[in-house]
């Protein structure tokens, strides 16, 4: 059952996609004029975003922006380049939009809702059986040379909107050493042989990893932060993984399913 708390900035959807938490609000004049926004209190604290200072993410199933999340005077906010992000989404004051927690830890990632474009959340969020500004709770709360290249074997699509991935075996190079090699199929297909950047690595559990990208001799790999991710998740050598690439912004988001196996691909189908 969800939970839900009353604040005067953001009200409740009760159906979400994929039930995180969440909030919605109209876009405020502030958030133009000063550049940032204010998070609901209890919202915050629930969802692990109080008396942080460090970069949220705040994407949609295109693009990324990187915010500021930052407390002052025991309120939370969300600033840094606001103007651009309302003008790249046509938004403007009073425009409703829902922000979904993504992903925690190291650096939160929102997900980005336009109620303008989406029918039915849009519905939902004028629903008079709602109380007035409310927001949701529901969900868990949510951190070269010689060696062979990544075997690796892609799915097929279900879906036309299903996410570029593979499936492949964690090799002894993955554990001894510090990086992932993506298949060079994969990171040709979409655009990453000569990217070198930060990309945002998520779990089953929500959690989320910053790990750089970049060429190694031939290959593409994801390098600093790795370490940290197989600890966190125990990965181990012949782990079979499924690796999703769910936005190719500015900052690249995928999803790491690890100890994948043919039963939760057959689960995924028949969803």
């Amino acid at each position: 059952m969800s939970s839900h708390k009353v604040f005067p900035d953001a009200e409740a959807s009760k159906d979400v996609p994929l039930g995180r938490p969440h909030l919605i609000s109209a876009v405020k004049p502030h958030w133009i004029s000063r550049s940032l926004m204010h998070v609901p209190k209890l919202f915050a604290c629930k969802n692990g975003l109080c008396n942080r200072k460090c970069t949220i993410v705040i994407r949609d199933e295109q693009r990324s922006w990187e915010f500021r999340l930052y407390s002052c005077g025991g309120s939370t906010f969300i600033g840094g380049g606001w103007r651009e992000f309302c003008a790249a989404n046509f938004l403007k004051e009073g425009d409703r939009v829902m922000f979904e927690i993504f992903a925690k830890a190291e650096k939160p990632i929102l997900k980005f809702y336009d109620l303008r474009a989406n029918a039915s959340l849009q519905t939902e969020a004028k629903n008079p059986d709602l109380d007035a500004n409310r927001y949701s709770t529901q969900g868990l709360g949510i951190d070269t040379s010689g060696m062979p290249a990544t075997k690796a074997r892609i799915p097929a699509s279900t879906s036309a909107n299903a996410n570029p991935q593979f499936i492949s075996t964690i090799r002894p190079y993955s554990i001894n050493r510090t990086f992932l090699y993506l298949p060079l199929d994969f990171a040709k297909s979409n655009g990453l042989m000569n990217r070198r950047c930060e990309m945002i690595l998520t779990d089953e559990k929500q959690r989320s990893w910053s790990v750089q990208l970049g060429p190694t001799g031939h290959h593409v790999a994801i390098t600093r932060g790795w370490t940290k991710f197989v600890k966190a998740n125990d990965v181990q050598v012949g782990d079979t993984f499924k690796f999703e690439l769910i936005n190719n912004g500015t900052i690249p988001i995928a999803h790491f399913h690890c100890k994948y196996s043919e039963k939760d691909g057959k689960n995924e189908r028949s969803i």
